[in-house]
Parts: structure tokens; C-alpha cells; sequence
């Protein structure tokens, strides 16, 4: 395992990006956005854009990403990356692309496992987070002058990392789109999170909303 000690990483994700979630065409012109899925007083669901889970000594926060916003996002720690994270077309998956943060205010190191996260939609497909393999297969398709794998991990999760004591880690979550794109719901489920003697499985409810007109 390729352990990483990182305090506070350098890419702006959560904070800087305005609520925009992205417009997806629907039947009769209707149009969605994705966003986190919470409910309101009255227990009913709403658009949430930054859903979090504190267990622990630990929060993990979490926010969908247009792929406009995903690469504004890289061009932040790699400069000028041009456009990597692809929308969904007809010939196309796309890529599915999340803001994640993890801080840790405990007294031990925790470790943090990408890999054996998912994403899981309402129709039944399950996708695993492209690792270090997954994003060199995806540099190696783009022109001469295309970042490195190198300098794209400092603002992608590829592999495990470690967050010492009082520090986080803000970086992006990349998943290939579902083979299903009639989904109307999915979870993203962190997967392992290890502090200490315990582990921590969070899992985020997301969800395409209609946009009124």
C-alpha cells in the first residue's frame, strides 16, 4: 500500500464553485440538475449541494461537479490541463466527478482507501472511482503537451492516502458515467475510511432534480 502524508492539499473544491450542478435534457424539454439529495422541515427532499458525515473525530463532505467545473477544478493545482473530464453523450459514459474532503481532527492517522468506494444508481450499475491505471489510460488519450499522471494525482484521487492528525485532504473523486443513463437516483459510497482501531463507511444520496423553468 502507497501511503501519503498530506496536511492540507492544495485544490480549492468546495468552497469556491458556486451552485451550478449541470443541466441535463430530459423528454418534452424538461431539464435536470444532479445534485446531493437532504430533506427540509418538512421531510421532504431537496437539492443540497455540499452533504457531509461526521463520525468520529472525522468529517467527510462531499459535492457533485459539472465536468466544466471538475476541470476549473484541476486547472487549479495543474494549470492548463484543458478539458479531461468528458459530459455524457450519445457516444459516451462521461465521467461522474465529485469534490470530496476529509478532515481529520483525531489524535492518529487516517487512511484513506478510493478504490474500494462506489457509485450505485437506482438501476442497478455500480462503478468503481478511476485509479492511478484508470487516469493514465485517460491521459494516454489525449494529445502531446496533456498533463502528467503525476501532477493530475495531486488533484485526483488515484490511491490511498494517509491525513495526519489536525490535517484534511481536498481532492476529486472521478467516476466513468453509468452504462444506464436513465437513472434517476445513486449513492456514492466512500468506502473505507480507516482511523485508529475502527473504519468509517460513508455513503452520500444524490439525485437528479427537475429545474423549473
Amino acid at each position: 500500500m502507497l501511503r501519503r502524508t498530506l496536511l492540507v492539499s492544495c485544490v480549492a473544491l468546495i468552497v469556491l464553485f458556486p451552485a451550478k450542478g449541470g443541466l441535463l435534457a430530459g423528454g418534452s424539454g424538461t431539464q435536470y440538475r444532479i445534485a446531493g439529495a437532504g430533506r427540509n422541515e418538512k421531510n421532504k427532499v431537496v437539492p443540497v449541494d455540499v452533504l457531509s458525515s461526521v463520525q468520529g473525530d472525522t468529517r467527510v463532505s462531499i459535492r457533485y461537479l459539472t465536468p466544466e467545473e471538475a476541470d476549473a477544478a484541476l486547472a487549479t493545482v495543474v494549470g492548463d490541463a484543458g478539458p479531461l473530464f468528458k459530459p455524457r453523450t450519445e457516444a459516451s459514459r462521461g465521467h461522474m466527478v465529485f469534490a470530496l474532503q476529509i478532515e481529520n481532527q483525531g489524535k492518529a492517522d487516517v487512511i484513506y482507501e478510493p478504490g474500494q468506494g462506489q457509485l450505485v444508481t437506482d438501476r442497478s450499475d455500480a462503478e468503481f472511482p478511476l485509479d492511478y491505471t484508470g487516469l493514465y489510460r485517460l491521459l494516454s488519450r489525449l494529445p502531446d503537451g496533456a498533463p502528467s499522471l503525476e501532477d493530475v494525482e495531486r488533484a485526483v484521487y488515484g490511491r490511498a492516502v494517509s491525513i495526519a492528525p489536525g490535517g484534511s485532504v481536498r481532492k476529486l473523486l472521478v467516476f466513468e458515467g453509468p452504462r444506464d443513463a436513465k437513472f434517476k437516483k445513486f449513492e456514492v459510497r466512500i468506502g473505507a475510511i480507516e482511523f485508529g482501531e475502527g473504519e468509517i463507511d460513508a455513503r452520500f444520496p444524490f439525485r437528479r432534480f427537475k429545474v423549473k423553468p
